[in-house]
């Protein structure tokens, strides 16, 4: 999203760039070289199809043309129909997936090419009385398009009984996968716009088409050494009759929201392993678990390492990897979650691609290599795309009923809502509903066994709270820099420039911005993870704090867990540190002047937000505790017609309000723990008088070694000059 967000705003960058310079001076330095994006002519000459779109082509379908995917949405506006139907040939136009032809040589190979957009009328405009006659519709338009003769994309604009309109398009999954979808619904919907502003329509430019990435794999794949003992041993030819979707039947179990958020926050991490590999070992242990298991996985496809150099964020096509592995059969489950973690590694290398190379290009149908498909989707947030349309659910029709599924058993895994939702699908020719059913409450039963093997701890490490500011120095430790009550750590830039080259600064950030709604219970639970984060950094003292603000309190939190452990600790600077009985009234939410500060940041975001509107946000916030505000005020703002960037932007700056304010309700009654080692403390100045009634009560509790008052207020003290010198002095 980073990404995409960048090259709306017309430059260019590329995930590996994010990581590479994640300095944000660095990162600006990246976009200055890279401001001009050109878009790619379209080749005229047929191209190599990608492995999937190979493995597909070489099944045995009923129906080849109808393989689809769709959307299906009410709108929250009218749309003009002259409007959208020139909004989705220019769509049409500007991707060139969207145009392909499908052909077979006379050797029976199937091939693709870039057709010119043709008359076709693209969007239905059509009525329906009910959801049955919809339906109706919805099955019509996908059984309108036609691989060999290009048409991979169809529309309809349907009027309803009750006077509302709703949208369905569906496109060839030939030209589509997941990933295309958000390029392409943000570039229609802007397309709309424009055309209803009277605008010329104008996208960003797609650097690298279908084809060059399609160039690109073949080059690779032909360089490239697979590991062909590996992927000899996984999967194993499947003697099962066809499954056909006619038969399918599809079951949904959810893991409760407790369940599922122990399972993100603690379970995962106290493993150490990844999401999807504590899920597969919980699908072997439910559907096989004495018996290897032959699984298909899917991928996105848009490997970084095949498709080097290539800009990828704007290409639509069919990318996915598809791949099997194969799940041993283990009686300990910790050997059985350490073996899987160890295969997904190795088969997702290279995002199972090199499999695909090796296999999909065969010309002949193959075997199915696999008796289960496994899918985990991820976590997704609300749409970006609410603020003009909801989704519909309801059958999409999306395959032919003569058409084979890939095996008789398929999950589709996600975390939706705060829950994890999945999805099997299954061929009642080779289930029954109620072997189904016991196979998906055993999985949740192994899900809910793990979160009870690994209930939340005191010290469980997180290393994405760590944030490296500057570079490694590798013959001095590292200086820990402690957020402030904002939650975040870029504000010691400042120190990690001045130290540059001298020692590294790690800044720890709040989980909450590294993990969706999370938000830590005490001070005592963030100390120790916190502490347990650094010993995975530095195993070993002396260690070396700072902390800004409420950084300071946790500086000593932390330093009060060394000294019982016996670890040294050899320099700990205060900056203006956070002194309970000392909370600034304005700053606390119960205030006023804080409520109005909000609501002016909210007026100047969303200009055009009525008073009103407003007050009812305010009001909605007032009626929950900070840490339901994000789910609070991304319901309030699907009211509001907003685009996806400025609702991206609101719910950005609400989350950070709800941080601040949760850790403002966390200090109520708190208290400083006594710790034996003497601080440096630098305190701001501004206003008169608080910097010195703030000293005499922290010295009371803790020795202050030294005490430097800075004519500066405290979010100046931070970067000040005079305090800067003095720790690149003690810390050098």
């Amino acid at each position: 999203q980073l990404v995409s967000r960048v090259k709306q705003s017309g430059f260019n960058l590329t995930p590996k760039k994010v990581f590479d310079a994640p300095v944000l001076s660095q990162l600006a330095a990246v976009l200055a070289q890279l401001q001009q994006l050109h878009a790619v002519q379209p080749t005229e000459q047929a191209f190599p199809l990608l492995p999937i779109q190979h493995h597909f082509l070489n099944q045995q379908h009923g129906n080849i043309n109808h393989w689809n995917q769709h959307i299906s949405v009410a709108l929250k506006q009218p749309m003009e129909p002259a409007v959208l139907s020139a909004a989705l040939s220019q769509l049409v136009h500007h991707h060139g997936a969207l145009r392909l032809r499908f052909s077979q040589d006379p050797q029976g190979q199937w091939q693709q090419v870039y057709q010119k957009l043709g008359a076709e009328t693209l969007l239905w405009q059509s009525q329906a009385a009910d959801d049955t006659a919809y339906q109706a519709l919805t099955l019509e338009l996908q059984q309108s398009l036609d691989i060999t003769h290009g048409r991979l994309l169809g529309a309809a604009l349907v009027s309803m009984a009750d006077g509302s309109q709703r949208l369905l398009m569906c496109i060839h999954h030939l030209a589509i996968d997941g990933v295309s979808w958000r390029i392409l619904i943000d570039d229609l919907w802007r397309l709309y716009q424009q055309g209803i502003a009277g605008q010329a329509p104008q996208l960003a430019p797609t650097p690298v088409s279908y084809a060059d990435a399609s160039q690109q794999f073949s080059t690779w794949w032909l360089q490239h050494q697979i590991d062909q003992n590996f992927w000899q041993q996984q999967g194993q030819p499947q003697p099962l009759d066809p499954a056909f979707y006619r038969d399918r039947e599809t079951l949904k179990v959810t893991l409760s929201a407790a369940q599922t958020q122990q399972l993100l926050r603690d379970t995962v991490p106290a493993l150490s392993v990844e999401v999807d590999a504590l899920l597969l070992c919980c699908l072997q242990q439910s559907v096989a678990p004495k018996q290897n298991l032959a699984v298909y996985l899917e991928s996105h496809g848009r490997d970084e390492q095949v498709f080097y150099g290539l800009d990828l964020s704007r290409t639509l096509g069919w990318m996915t990897s598809l791949f099997p592995v194969t799940l041993a059969a283990e009686s300990n489950p910790q050997t059985q979650l350490q073996q899987t973690q160890s295969l997904l590694q190795q088969a997702k290398l290279y995002s199972g691609l090199d499999y695909g190379g090796s296999q999909f290009r065969a010309s002949a149908a193959s075997a199915a290599m696999a008796s289960v498909t496994f899918n985990y989707l991820g976590q997704y947030h609300d749409s970006d795309f609410s603020h003009w349309c909801e989704p519909i659910a309801g059958e999409g029709f999306d395959q032919a009923d003569s058409n084979t599924m890939l095996t008789p058993l398929v999950v589709n895994a996600e975390v939706s809502s705060g829950q994890l939702q999945l999805h099997w699908e299954y061929a009642s020719s080779h289930f029954s509903a109620e072997q189904v059913t016991a196979i998906a409450k055993r999985y949740i039963t192994q899900l809910e066994r793990w979160n009870g093997q690994t209930s939340r701890a005191h010290g469980q490490a997180d290393k994405r709270v760590l944030q490296p500011l500057n570079d490694a120095v590798a013959t001095r430790t590292p200086v820990f820099c402690i957020h402030p009550v904002t939650g975040r750590a870029q504000a010691y830039q400042a120190l990690a420039q001045a130290l540059g080259g001298k020692r590294q600064v790690i800044g720890l950030q709040s989980r909450s911005f590294i993990e969706a709604g999370w938000f830590d219970h005490s001070f005592d639970e963030m100390a120790d993870c916190y502490l347990a984060s650094i010993k995975q950094q530095q195993a070993k003292g002396p260690y070396t704090l700072v902390g800004w603000s409420l950084g300071g309190a946790l500086c000593q939190e932390l330093v009060a867990r060394l000294e019982a452990v016996g670890d040294e600790v050899e320099f700990v600077a205060l900056l203006d540190c956070y002194v309970p009985g000392f909370e600034v009234a304005e700053d606390q939410w119960q205030s006023s002047v804080a409520q109005d500060k909000l609501r002016q940041h909210l007026g100047i975001l969303l200009p055009g937000t009525s008073e009103p509107q407003l007050n009812q946000c305010l009001s909605l916030l007032n009626q929950n505790p900070p840490a339901q505000w994000p789910e609070v005020f991304a319901q309030w703002l699907t009211e509001l017609n907003l685009d996806p960037h400025t609702r991206a932007s609101a719910q950005d700056i609400m989350l950070s309000w709800a941080v601040e304010q949760h850790y403002r309700q966390l200090c109520d009654g708190y208290q400083l723990p006594r710790t034996a080692v003497q601080y440096v403390s630098f305190w701001a100045g501004e206003p008169a008088g608080r910097a010195q009634a703030m000293q005499n009560k922290l010295s009371k509790i803790n020795t202050l070694n030294l005490q430097l008052t800075i004519a500066t207020d405290h979010l100046g003290i931070v970067r000040a000059p005079q305090v800067m010198s003095h720790l690149v002095s003690a810390l050098s």
